[in-house]
């Protein structure tokens, strides 16, 4: 049987129990996979910024919703197995310094921070760098695939 391809979308959120390859393109975002033990169930999100401000509409793409969401949503449906968690993107898209331009190294610093939260261990991680990433996650596997996009910061 294929898995269903699904592409996820910066803010968005996808859980299932069904097998899928959900995809998606990151720079200085972040993307979380998640799955339990027995790969009967896995989520994965996509966020742009680090932390939800008062005034902001789409809580997911705020790494501290989002990633807090997508463990509310595997944790109701996990019945007490291990979940665990793969880190993807938050590139430095940026070759300057200032504090402003740090998005991807905040955005990754913030789901590791809401992830030992809740206790779930990072078992694979591809963060930082200045390439962009393409990320395909096999649901009914754990496994994820990263291909590096040629284009670099300032290009």
């Amino acid at each position: 049987m294929t898995a269903q391809i699904s592409y996820l979308q910066p803010g968005e959120i996808i859980v299932t129990s069904e097998p899928k390859l959900i995809t998606t393109i990151v720079g200085s975002c972040i993307t979380v996979c998640l799955y339990n033990a027995d790969f009967t169930l896995a989520g994965m999100n996509h966020f742009l910024y680090p932390f939800f401000p008062k005034n902001g509409t789409n809580k997911n793409t705020y790494g501290d919703e989002s990633t807090t969401s997508l463990i509310n949503q595997i944790r109701k449906q996990a019945n007490s197995k291990p979940i665990y968690a793969k880190l993807f993107g938050g590139a430095s898209m940026s070759n300057s310094s200032h504090e402003l331009f740090k998005t991807g190294q905040k955005n990754s610093k913030i789901a590791k921070e809401v992830l030992e939260l809740y206790n779930i261990q990072i078992v694979n991680e591809d963060t930082g760098g200045i390439l962009g990433r393409k990320i395909e996650f096999n649901t009914s596997n754990g496994i994820v695939k990263v291909s590096y996009l040629n284009v670099k910061a300032n290009e």
